[in-house]
């Protein structure tokens, strides 16, 4: 059994994706099932489980993510399960996953004990740095004024610093990524807009939300990118709020505790002043449930987001 989890979202999915392919790569003619907290019943995942792999399937991947989306009698079927029968049936590979911190639950507990658990905390700036040599190395070369101010614009957010590397990759064919190379290609630009969409969102103001989102859904930026983006910043307040509830003001304390560029916790910290903790919850909730119903894909993201911002 693999568990993988933690705050750094992109480097959790990684994981999985890496696991799942070398798994099918060996395992040719394997089933692979996914189910979601959030989505699929408990029953269903178990039911799974306790088939095994089959006569004509040799190898099975079970994949269960956001399991701590499960209620908690959910989560105690599952333990129960895992407990009566571990080792599962034959050729079953069971692989659990999700995003956020270690649970305080007795489902928690055993995973850690009984699987190969790899965690995936949330990157620093200078975690982002390396991030960003890592991902040129044989590929391509960057300066290392380039590599900081790629950083900070991106504010150490994986999914987005990946694929503007990607793009700067392409663009570059080998030669050495400058600050103007940066500066020119990569969206600094849409993260000030994102930070005015967050703000027009929290003043309930619907004509500054919608004129902003049009801009930047007609500049060609996709509505799932979008999205990320704005549910990255909402998430920025939430622990930023968290910060300053509990007392701590310095955003450059503030952004070593949480690891977010300085500039990026400064400019946040600011913003909380248009917002009031009710509101930080609110539209993170409503965000977060925007982002899991995209991902079924039974609705149309750019009206799904023209929704969100009508219904402030």
């Amino acid at each position: 059994m693999r568990v993988f989890f933690g705050e750094e979202d992109f480097l959790v999915q990684r994981a999985l994706w890496k696991f799942k392919r070398e798994f099918i790569e060996k395992n040719p003619q394997a089933l692979v099932e996914i189910f979601d907290g959030g989505e699929n019943s408990v029953k269903d995942f178990l039911y799974s489980l306790s088939q095994g792999s089959g006569l004509f399937v040799q190898k099975k991947m079970v994949v269960l993510e956001n399991v701590f989306d499960f209620d908690k009698d959910s989560q105690e079927k599952i333990l129960k399960f895992l407990k009566s029968d571990f080792n599962l049936k034959g050729g079953v590979e069971l692989v659990i996953a999700w995003r956020g911190r270690a649970k305080k639950t007795k489902l928690f507990n055993f995973l850690s004990k009984e699987g190969q658990v790899a965690e995936f905390k949330k990157n620093t700036p200078l975690e982002a740095e390396k991030f960003i040599l890592n991902k040129l190395e044989g590929v391509g070369k960057i300066e290392p004024r380039a590599s900081r101010r790629l950083a900070m614009i991106l504010s150490g957010n994986l999914w987005l610093l990946d694929r503007e590397l990607e793009k700067l990759i392409n663009f570059k064919a080998g030669k050495t990524i400058t600050e103007k190379d940066v500066d020119e290609m990569c969206d600094g630009e849409v993260s000030v807009k994102i930070f005015d969409l967050v703000d027009a969102i929290g003043n309930k103001n619907k004509k500054r939300a919608y004129e902003i989102l049009s801009s930047l859904l007609n500049q060609g930026e996709d509505g799932f990118y979008i999205l990320s983006m704005m549910i990255f910043q909402i998430r920025n307040l939430a622990l930023v709020l968290d910060c300053r509830e509990k007392g701590i003001s310095d955003s450059r304390v503030i952004a070593q505790k949480i690891g977010l560029h300085p500039y990026v916790a400064q400019k946040t910290l600011g913003q909380l002043g248009r917002f009031s903790v009710v509101q930080v919850k609110e539209i993170y909730q409503r965000a977060f449930s925007l982002d899991i119903n995209s991902k079924s894909g039974k609705i149309n993201i750019k009206e799904a987001l023209e929704d969100f911002v009508i219904k402030i």
